[in-house]
């Protein structure tokens, strides 16, 4: 019986009984013919044929992920399949390469997974210079230590350095004495850096650090591009950095002055390059226009929102490689403590291209910014985002230059930012809409209708029936409601344009200085002659900023 004539059975449903009988004779005839040691490459979607398990092992992985989908392609020769010798000799050499290179150690396990290196750096054609340099990095620091080290690799004793370094706050001149002091003590051939510079360049070619942006103590602006060397708040004049009783402001022993409020800012381009780069993820950034349709809602592409972007902008929705994201973000107290009054925001983004089973698990989840207490940001939330949107106009307008590992390609990526996922009153700082009051509802707009109660002190909003259809018993039964028959058409939805031409004249104010606030309570009561409930508010600028434009053809 030939076991490759029909390889249908790695798409079936792995709970059916029909995988596991075609399961079960691929890998009898796997361990009869390609067997070292009663291991054979294990061939699910997260060992990819690169590590070697037995034979429960390997059943177990196929059950519950399934095979490698780049694996399913090509010509199963690690499993007996004609079509490309593989002798024994050879097979010998892999089982040991494997074994050898699979460190002990957690953090270098997880890089190893996360960037794939057996896959992704045997083919460098078409790779970027910016990718190639990534990937020898990795390569790199996958050595030993030093020779016959068994317990650290160069990557892994750096990563545990500088986590010793920030959890005991060592400074820098005293680990830098330290790194030389290790350099001094382990082996002549040993591959650590010379320094603590050197080490610092390693981690952050691996992108992953972040960038601290200074901001106004009033939350006015970010000390940011044109601004980075000012000292004060060209809005409200507040100093910058801290100072002590005597007012002099406080430096440390490099000389360097200690700001009051600072914005961690995580770079998003580099984190959506990743995805590609990685051959464990890279096909699954395609998952969305590559799936089985069936007509049903699976995912947020099956759905009316996704299908009418797609028709606005065909060019941007024609490449299946480029990104949709969703963006998160609320407040929480970090200390665990209720009684300490905290506030911290994160924003988090989605990728929406992949799997629903992978876009909201939390190892695909993408920090990119984290907004300082105590108090939250409110309206001034907008002066935080700026970092992201400048990276979001770039990834919209003009694309970056990325590397497919599953094609063993260079392409240009765009990114379009189409959800957002907020409670209400987060959603009314993010898109400057007043979520309370009067006109609370972004529905209905000027056509809100509220009640005050005076027993509560409180509005309600009850012509909710205005949705129902005329002909629903609940719109004349007033007994139930305020008493009256409700048989009004639901208000109208406002366009798009319509919104943007409301709001062109608004005057964008940010910051919490004390002018600020007396102008907002003035502008609150005025209350004849409004046009737009979001005229009293602040604007969501980056809102304009990319619902203008277009996508370049």
């Amino acid at each position: 019986m030939d076991v490759f004539a029909d390889k249908s059975w790695v798409k079936l449903n792995r709970v059916h009984g029909q995988y596991r009988v075609a399961l079960t004779s691929f890998l009898d005839h796997a361990f009869a013919t390609n067997a070292i040691e009663n291991k054979i490459a294990c061939p699910c979607g997260i060992c990819a044929n690169r590590l070697y398990h037995e034979k429960h092992i390997v059943m177990k992985h196929m059950i519950m992920k399934g095979m490698d989908v780049d694996y399913q392609k090509c010509i199963w020769v690690f499993h007996g399949e004609s079509g490309f010798i593989v002798d024994d000799d050879c097979l010998e050499g892999i089982l040991n390469n494997a074994s050898d290179n699979v460190s002990e150690d957690g953090i270098f396990k997880m890089v190893e997974d996360a960037f794939d290196f057996h896959e992704t750096t045997t083919n460098l054609s078409g790779i970027n210079a910016e990718a190639e340099a990534f990937f020898k990095l990795l390569e790199d620091a996958r050595q030993p230590l030093y020779d016959g080290c068994e317990e650290f690799s160069k990557l892994s004793f750096i990563v545990e350095m500088y986590h010793i370094k920030c959890l005991y706050g060592v400074t820098d001149v005293a680990f830098d004495a330290l790194v030389k002091l290790f350099k001094k003590a382990l082996p002549e051939d040993s591959v650590l850096p010379n320094s603590f510079k050197q080490m610092k360049n390693i981690i952050k070619k691996l992108c992953l650090d972040y960038k601290k942006i200074n901001v106004c103590p009033n939350d006015c602006v970010l000390f940011w591009k044109d601004k980075t060397r000012l000292d004060k708040c060209p809005t409200c004049d507040a100093l910058r950095w801290k100072t002590s009783d005597d007012g002099t402001i406080i430096e440390l022993a490099n000389g360097k002055k200690v700001p009051i409020k600072v914005l961690r800012h995580f770079p998003l381009i580099p984190r959506l390059k990743r995805l590609f780069m990685s051959s464990k993820t890279s096909h699954l950034m395609r998952w969305h226009a590559e799936r089985e349709k069936d007509g049903k809602m699976r995912h947020p592409a099956d759905s009316c929102a996704w299908k009418e972007f797609d028709e606005r902008y065909y060019d941007f929705s024609k490449d299946p490689q480029n990104v949709r994201l969703g963006l998160s973000s609320d407040g929480f107290n970090p200390f665990g403590m209720m009684s300490t009054q905290y506030s911290i925001w994160p924003v988090v983004l989605m990728t929406y291209n992949l799997p629903p089973w992978l876009c909201m698990e939390q190892p695909y989840f993408i920090l990119s910014l984290l907004i300082p207490g105590p108090k939250g940001p409110g309206n001034d939330i907008d002066v935080f985002l700026e970092p992201l949107i400048d990276e979001l106009e770039i990834l919209w307008k003009v694309g970056v230059e990325t590397y497919d590992a599953s094609r063993c390609e260079t392409f240009t990526s765009h990114a379009a930012l189409i959800y957002t996922i907020n409670d209400f009153p987060a959603y009314g700082n993010l898109s400057g809409w007043p979520t309370k009051g009067k006109r609370a509802c972004p529905y209905c707009n000027v056509d809100t209708c509220s009640m005050y109660l005076k027993g509560s002190k409180k509005l309600c909003y009850p012509r909710f029936r205005r949705f129902l259809e005329e002909t629903d018993a609940l719109c004349y039964n007033g007994k139930a409601y305020d008493g009256r028959v409700e048989l009004a058409p639901p208000p109208r939805s406002w366009t798009r344009s319509e919104l943007l031409e409301k709001m062109k004249d608004v005057d964008v104010v940010f910051g919490k200085q004390p002018d600020t606030k007396k102008l907002n309570k003035q502008n609150k009561r005025k209350r004849g002659g409004r046009k737009c409930p979001m005229e009293e508010e602040k604007l969501f600028f980056q809102i304009r900023l990319l619902g203008t434009s277009t996508y370049p053809s």
